[in-house]
């Protein structure tokens, strides 16, 4: 009898044990996740913060836009593709454009990143000369502004029906 006793006293035992155990295992989550959302929140508020300076960048955005309108007119999915070109510039990579073989696009690119005035770096390379700014999040600002014309020019080329009139017929 005293046999039973015990194991089920340190069953009891094994017991708090296992619960202290799930206690710090579930501290060491909340702990973890606090921090992973710190960490987020972080990089979220120097991103608004790399986007405000961007918008402060004295570069030529007029030019920059016309070149971005160019290159999409060139290539309508090259905005994903400069989209990880501007993004690696960002992350203080030097991006060298040597690399391409479509002349046209290259010269295209070249007169982009200078106009968003990128320092010239070894070769035909560009890094970022302040990764205070978001060139990312100029380079989005240039695309939206080249897709507008686009989009107005396809409004107007549709026709646009009277009200109650019967609509045209294809010949």
């Amino acid at each position: 009898m005293g046999g039973g006793t015990s194991s089920s006293s340190e069953s009891g035992g094994a017991k708090k044990k296992s619960g202290k155990k799930d206690k710090k295992k579930d501290k060491k989550a909340d702990k973890k996740a606090d921090k992973k959302a710190k960490k987020s929140e972080k990089a979220s508020k120097k991103a608004a913060k790399r986007a405000t300076a961007a918008e402060g960048w004295s570069c030529d955005r007029i030019e920059a836009t016309r070149l971005v309108g160019q290159l999409l007119a060139f290539d309508a999915g090259i905005d994903q593709e400069l989209s990880a070109v501007f993004e690696s510039i960002d992350g203080g990579d030097v991006v060298r454009i040597d690399g391409l073989q479509d002349k046209t696009a290259k010269k295209k690119l070249r007169h982009l990143l200078q106009a968003l005035r990128l320092a010239p770096a070894e070769g035909q390379g560009f890094r970022s000369p302040d990764l205070k700014v978001s060139f990312l999040a100029l380079f989005k600002s240039c695309l939206q502004g080249a897709r507008a014309p686009i989009k107005e020019a396809a409004a107007a080329a549709a026709p646009v029906a009277a009200p109650g009139a019967p609509p045209a017929a294809a010949a």
